[in-house]
């Protein structure tokens, strides 16, 4: 039998802490990172400031980079899992609860209403699962808290730095159209803000456990990253980043309670410095926007349902259970060793709490934002509890949940012909190269959308029309796409077509509220008032503060000559807080409908 599969019961010690494996599976404590895991590197640290004007949103290039880099990642892996003739993943329990909610978000395309773009939506995850494998399962030596902590303060500083020079006016970032703030290289400042709490903790932890040049340099980029972050984010988000931190500090010193203040202070310290940087940018430049309120938590429920959600939660319910007995076993392990220096033996402990940290605060900012289908944040968050629950299955012995499994030739270094290690590894490029494919069509979409946006925005109706068609043959699944093609046929008067590609976009999105009224306005230009109504109110339901949706609404029911629904409609806009100018006219059509429903309602002979 040429390859075995095997689990292996480590030795009950904790071995030495830069030793990523026990010493019986002949894995050097010198070995250099393998290249999957370089490749999660560069992507940790690139994702975050990468942008192309030239496509729809930075979002999508971030996206793009994701899918298809982790895709060449996951066929780096299995090519080295076959010349290495071997592979280790651990914790195994963990890993494989990953791959099922990954399995599970690609199954979950075969009952969905639009395949193509659910399949799109699945690969984000699948590709986030590619990234925690390669945490539990390297090529080479495991990817370790000081990797981490480089390549996000990398990526963080990065993106730090194109965001002063959009509040410069120096970036050029976005031709025709600029988010309001600071945003930089994220198409939002919520976009932006939901990165930075995730590795805000981890580049601070960094910095503490750190020497000399690495040291300086962690924390030149905290303090830049964080005064970007307290720029966009603002007193909120930095108090519960800063009482996130805390909070993971009074757990970990639950547990280590002679070794609480090493934990404590960094955590009040960072709480601290969040809350007067928040002042600082606050008094200078002013309150930071408000979130949009979009949740990654509703976004999941929504996507995949209840059994999507519950695999999700078990998952990151695993690996916090992981890194609770980790924090037990390796306290214990070090209680032992007298041998250390005392603040060596608790540096540990503060990348520990570093982590969890990290790991907190994406699950709690998770929940008003949608952090997990963001690129940089989602897979910095779940690189950074890959490497907490593979740190925390060796600091078990790997044992119970933080067992660890291995597929290997029956002698080191012999190649793989066949059995369980060659399935793997050849799953492994076959699920990357296919996931290439998706990937290759939605980069020639982009392109082509973001030459239909830039027509479009430059009023070349026609040619927008024509490269929003090509981006449709490339991957025709986007919702917004049909919606940009009526836009462009209404502009050149094309009603007929225009109808049918609002038609076509509202089939993808229902509450799309730019399709709506769109639609709302094309019906009452045919004078198909009744249907307009139908429309407008449909529209009001879905998005009920839309000042053009209920004024679509209004219009249909006035042409309808339904003036004590109109009055309704006209008291209950009034309600909200409207411009100026659009308080009088709103005030004015409303004493003319009363005026109507008035005269309806007294008798001709009376008159």
């Amino acid at each position: 039998m040429d390859v075995v599969m095997k689990i292996s019961k480590p030795n009950s010690a904790v071995s030495e802490p830069r030793d990523d494996a026990p010493s019986h599976w002949a894995l050097p404590s010198v070995e250099a990172l393998g290249v999957p895991s370089w490749g999660v590197l560069i992507l940790l640290a690139t994702l975050p400031f990468a942008f192309d004007t030239g496509l729809r949103s930075f979002e999508t290039l971030k996206e793009l980079l994701l899918v298809a880099g982790m895709g060449v990642v996951l066929v780096s892996w299995g090519v080295a899992a076959l010349r290495r003739g071997r592979f280790i993943v651990a914790p195994a329990r963990v890993a494989i609860l990953g791959a099922i909610f990954a399995l599970y978000a690609l199954v979950s395309i075969i009952w969905a209403e639009h395949r193509l773009w659910s399949l799109w939506e699945a690969l984000h995850f699948v590709a986030l699962a590619v990234a925690l494998l390669i945490t539990a399962a390297p090529s080479g030596r495991a990817l370790g808290f000081g990797d981490i902590a480089l390549a996000s303060a990398l990526g963080g500083l990065g993106a730090a730095v194109f965001g002063g020079l959009d509040l410069v006016g120096m970036g050029g970032f976005r031709p025709g159209w600029d988010p309001a703030g600071p945003t930089g290289a994220f198409d939002t400042p919520e976009f932006g803000a939901a990165y930075f709490v995730v590795i805000l903790p981890i580049i601070w932890g960094g910095a503490l456990c750190s020497r000399g040049v690495r040291r300086v340099f962690l924390a030149l980029s905290f303090l830049i990253s964080l005064a970007y972050f307290s720029l966009l984010a603002g007193w909120l988000w930095a108090g519960v980043l800063g009482g996130l931190g805390i909070v993971a500090a009074i757990f970990v010193g639950a547990f280590q309670r002679q070794q609480a203040l090493r934990v404590l202070l960094p955590s009040v310290v960072l709480s601290a410095l969040a809350g007067v940087f928040a002042l600082v940018m606050t008094v200078a430049l002013g309150a930071a926007p408000a979130s949009s309120g979009q949740s990654g938590v509703t976004q999941l429920f929504s996507e995949y349902g209840v059994a999507g959600f519950s695999l999700f939660a078990l998952w990151v319910l695993a690996i916090f259970a992981v890194a609770i007995s980790g924090l037990i076993s390796r306290g214990q392990a070090y209680a032992l060793n007298e041998g250390r220096a005392e603040e060596g033996a608790t540096y540990w402990l503060v990348e520990h709490w570093a982590m969890l940290s990290a790991g907190l605060a994406g699950v709690g900012f998770m929940l008003f934002t949608p952090l997990l289908s963001l690129a940089p944040a989602a897979l910095s968050w779940v690189v950074i509890l890959g490497v907490l629950a593979r740190v925390s299955a060796k600091y078990n012995g790997f044992t119970g949940w933080s067992s660890a499994r291995r597929a290997a030739a029956p002698e080191p270094g012999a190649r793989a012909s066949f059995g369980a290690l060659r399935v793997f590894a050849g799953a492994a490029i076959l699920v990357g190269l296919a996931i290439l494919v998706p990937a290759t069509l939605q980069t020639g979409a982009s392109y082509y959308r973001g030459k239909g946006d830039r027509w479009l925005l430059s009023e070349g109706y026609h040619d927008a029309i024509d490269a929003y068609k090509s981006a449709l043959r490339w991957y025709p699944v986007a919702g917004d796409i049909p919606f940009n093609i009526a836009q462009a046929s209404a502009h050149i008067g094309d009603d007929r077509e225009a109808r049918a590609w609002v038609d076509r976009a509202l089939k993808v999105r229902p509450d799309d509220i730019g399709a709506l009224t769109l639609k709302g306005r094309l019906l009452l230009n045919d004078a198909d008032i009744s249907k307009a109504v139908g429309v407008g109110r449909r529209a009001v339901k879905a998005h009920p503060d839309n000042l053009e949706a209920s004024n679509i609404l209004l219009s249909a029911l006035i042409l309808e000559q339904r003036y004590e629904d109109a009055v309704a409609q006209a008291q209950k806009m009034l309600t909200h807080d409207l411009p100026p100018v659009e308080n009088a006219r709103l005030t004015s059509l409303l004493a003319e409908l009363q005026k109507e429903v008035l005269r309806a309602e007294t008798p001709e002979d009376s008159l």
